[in-house]
């Protein structure tokens, strides 16, 4: 299984995003609670700005894992998505309590202060 989702995470980062959703999906076929398939649609969905389908993944995710890092980096990334920049915030810094080095959360959170025209937060976060 480890190979099927390197392969999708490699597509995923070549900028194939429908053929990396098309690989995932078919791991959930398989197994619908696979943390890492969930992951990478949520992902998948919110990188070709199908937010309602992200959201519907992110509940799946949610089921699954629900205090797990990666899925408060999700979250705050849909929240980032959906302009609800407070919730972005709080479960940037919830991903981070979990895992301090969690460099997507930190990603967030720099696009987060750059919102705020707090350039200096933005880079330290980066």
């Amino acid at each position: 299984m480890e190979n099927k989702h390197q392969d999708a995470s490699q597509l995923m980062y070549a900028g194939k995003i429908d053929q990396a959703a098309v690989a995932y999906r078919s791991m959930l076929s398989q197994n619908a609670e696979d943390p890492m398939a969930l992951e990478g649609m949520v992902y998948c969905s919110l990188s070709l700005e199908r937010f309602e389908e992200a959201e519907s993944w992110l509940g799946e995710l949610k089921k699954v894992q629900p205090h797990a890092s990666s899925t408060h980096w999700l979250q705050s990334l849909a929240a980032y998505y959906r302009r609800n920049l407070e919730e972005s915030e709080w479960e940037a810094h919830k991903a981070l309590e979990l895992d301090p080095n969690s460099g997507r959360a930190h990603h967030v959170l720099g696009l987060l202060h750059l919102e705020n025209k707090k350039i200096r937060d933005a880079l330290n976060s980066w």
